[in-house]
């Protein structure tokens, strides 16, 4: 069944990873692959929290701030508050950027949710 969903996606989307839903709200353990984190800026005791799991960790995070509403100071100041290593930024281990809207395709309506990248695609890792 799984093979012909995947040659269906391969198909339907090419060029796109498919996404996978994962069944705990934990991170699995370390693939090499990158962790996508979707958080909101403004209060969100939850997003915070799993920010600071996440960068302990160490592996490489694509962070994606759903109300930045686009706006680069809105995503410094965040960046600044949240203690976010200047040097892991200029080094692109870490990235910071404005969601937009992929954390509508991706997140389920969860908040915080991380993806983490596998290779067969993202998967939803935690929320």
């Amino acid at each position: 069944f799984q093979q012909e969903v995947n040659a269906a996606w391969k198909r339907l989307y090419p060029g796109m990873l498919p996404v996978s839903v994962g069944k705990t709200g934990a991170l699995t353990g370390d693939t090499g692959g990158r962790l996508a984190l979707f958080v909101k800026a403004k209060e969100c005791g939850t997003c915070d929290a799993r920010l600071a799991s996440v960068l302990a960790t160490g592996r490489q995070v694509d962070i994606y701030l759903v109300d930045s509403q686009g706006k680069d100071e809105i995503l410094r100041q965040w960046a600044h508050a949240h203690s976010i290593p200047v040097e892991k930024v200029r080094s692109r281990h870490i990235t910071l950027n404005h969601d937009a809207g992929r954390w509508l395709r991706f997140g389920e309506g969860k908040m915080p949710v991380v993806l983490q990248q596998g290779a067969d695609g993202w998967r939803v890792a935690a929320f």
